[in-house]
Formats: C-alpha cells, sequence, structure tokens
C-alpha cells in the first residue's frame, strides 16, 4: 500500500521547487480580506506541502485536507493559472479539489470519513503526524478577526 522512501522523497523535491511565497502573500498581506499570522501560514503551508506529497504519491485516494491545510489549498487555487502549472509540475496532471466532498449523501459522508481515516494514517506513516497533530494542530483566526473581537471586548 505504501510507496518506497525513494518515490516519497521524489516527490517532496518536486514539491519543494514549486515556489509558495504568493500563496504565502495572499493570506498574509493582501488588503481588503482577512490577514492571517504569517508563522501559522507558514506552519499550515508545510503542512498543505505534506497533503501534496500524499496526494501525488496516492494519486486518486482523495487525501483530505485538516481545516488549515484547506485554507492553504483555497488561496492556492484563487492563484488559478499558478496552481494549474504547480500541478503540472509536482503531478503532470490538475490537482482537483471538491469542497463539497462529505456534505452530498449518505455514501458520500462514509467515503469522506473513509478518507479522512486514510489520510491520518498517511500522514502518521509518512511524516509521524499523529491524528491530533494533523487534524486541530491549526485552527487559525484571521488577525482581523482577532482584531475585531478584542475591541469587541474593550468595548463591553
Amino acid at each position: 500500500m505504501w510507496v518506497s522512501p525513494a518515490a516519497c522523497q521524489d516527490m517532496i523535491d518536486r514539491i519543494a521547487q514549486v515556489d509558495f511565497s504568493e500563496v504565502v502573500r495572499l493570506l498574509t498581506e493582501i488588503p481588503g480580506g482577512f490577514r492571517y499570522p504569517i508563522l501559522q501560514v507558514r506552519d499550515a503551508l508545510c503542512l498543505y506541502k505534506r497533503l501534496l506529497t500524499v496526494n501525488g504519491l496516492h494519486w486518486g485516494c482523495r487525501a483530505v485536507p485538516s481545516p488549515s491545510i484547506d485554507v492553504i489549498w483555497h488561496a492556492h487555487l484563487q492563484l488559478t493559472e499558478k496552481y494549474d502549472a504547480d500541478c503540472q509540475h509536482m503531478f503532470g496532471a490538475f490537482l482537483h479539489h471538491d469542497p463539497l466532498f462529505g456534505t452530498r449523501d449518505q455514501p458520500d459522508r462514509e467515503k469522506y470519513a473513509r478518507a479522512k481515516e486514510w489520510t491520518k494514517a498517511a500522514m502518521l506513516h509518512y511524516f509521524g503526524l499523529s491524528g491530533e497533530d494533523y487534524t486541530a494542530r491549526l485552527l487559525f483566526t484571521p488577525v482581523d478577526a482577532m482584531t475585531a473581537l478584542s475591541r469587541g471586548r474593550a468595548n463591553a
């Protein structure tokens, strides 16, 4: 079921060649939207790269992102041309993302639950991440939302 360490390293090396600076910039610097703390974005980006590795090694298995990884993935997807080119470089094909996966009906929810458990097992196998490390590590709040919350408390 698992691939060799050499194949894993090859995938990690291909992903390491991708420049994610625009993704980070989109989440930390662009005015008009939520801005996330840079250290949390960098941590989530590290997890995103690991999820990309799992997806690349097991094409078609639908590795499920944690909430923080999903924030990074959605930002990457917003850079449509870059995302397409990055996918071609990493995988030789476009990696689709289905934000409704697991919400359609009971069979879809069951398939999602199995995929989520498989993803946890893959993250543990390849990167030593436990389920807690992978799923609950970074449920971050945008800087702007934290500022609004602190102002609300100050006015209460």
